[in-house]
């Protein structure tokens, strides 16, 4: 699967990478509020996780099709910044995890030292909700 290029220029160039080959992926519901305690994504609690291995690569390939959507990119962001789910893409090397407000539509991601926001909107939300909502 190739990204639209409102997609790869909304990811840049190492994340649509990273993207392009995540083998797993793990997707959450997260609690909007930073805490220390017990298990987290970036300081935000988890309170769900639902993990998508190498055999469920159909699943992985919606994920990524989703995140190379242009129509999942634009919008106008908010200044909040509230999120309530995440993604972690893995690959043989570098893990990508992406923390999802879709209150401001935005998706944050740390690339080394940098914070990068992503302006963020349309079908990954429905995508999360509907493969979160699944038990299996």
């Amino acid at each position: 699967q190739e990204p639209s290029e409102k997609a790869a220029e909304a990811l840049g160039p190492v994340l649509t990478q990273i993207v392009e080959k995540a083998s797993s992926a793990s997707l959450y519901r997260i609690a909007p509020q930073i805490k220390g305690d017990g298990p987290n994504l970036d300081g935000y609690p988890i309170l769900q996780e639902k993990r998508l291995k190498p055999e469920q690569s159909q699943e992985v390939a919606r994920v990524r099709t989703a995140l190379f959507d242009e129509g999942s990119y634009g919008g106008s962001p908010a200044r909040c910044f509230i999120p309530h789910h995440a993604i972690r893409l893995h690959t043989p090397d570098p893990t990508a995890t992406l923390i999802v407000c879709f209150e401001c539509s935005q998706i944050r991601w740390v690339e080394g030292a940098d914070t990068i926001f992503i302006r963020s909107e349309g079908p990954l939300l429905d995508l999360l909700e509907e493969m979160l909502s699944r038990t299996k």
